[in-house]
């Protein structure tokens, strides 16, 4: 199975799982999205050699966080479904955070300026 995973609500985080491989590209830069992502993506994609309609589905992180970095990683990641016809999953950070943990938690989220989720 090869999937995409896009995570843009702070920072940018792009993980290809290509098989049992995994290759990611990191980014703390919270201000090139618009610029980085698709490139990033593309760059990934040609390291696995891999094309998107190779892509049996593609993740995004619904947040909580950044609203411009949400907004441009659900984009980009709807553009490459619409082409290639891959599924798209959608999961918040606490779904993520979660996954894999019983019984009852509290998770606090960094949410810039001394705030937090």
């Amino acid at each position: 199975m090869n999937s995409l995973i896009i995570d843009c609500s702070a920072g940018m985080k792009v993980y290809l799982c290509a098989g049992e491989n995994v290759i990611s590209k990191i980014a703390e830069n919270q201000k090139k999205h618009t610029d980085e992502l698709l490139v990033c993506v593309d760059e990934l994609l040609k390291q696995a050699g891999l094309t998107v309609k190779d892509l049996d589905v593609v993740g995004v992180c619904e947040g909580p966080g950044s609203f411009t970095g949400i907004r441009v990683a659900i984009s980009i990641c709807k553009g490459l479904s619409v082409e290639s016809k891959v599924k798209v999953v959608v999961a918040s950070n606490f779904d993520i955070i979660q996954h894999g943990i019983t019984g009852d938690a509290v998770f606090v989220l960094d949410g810039f300026s001394e705030f937090v989720y």
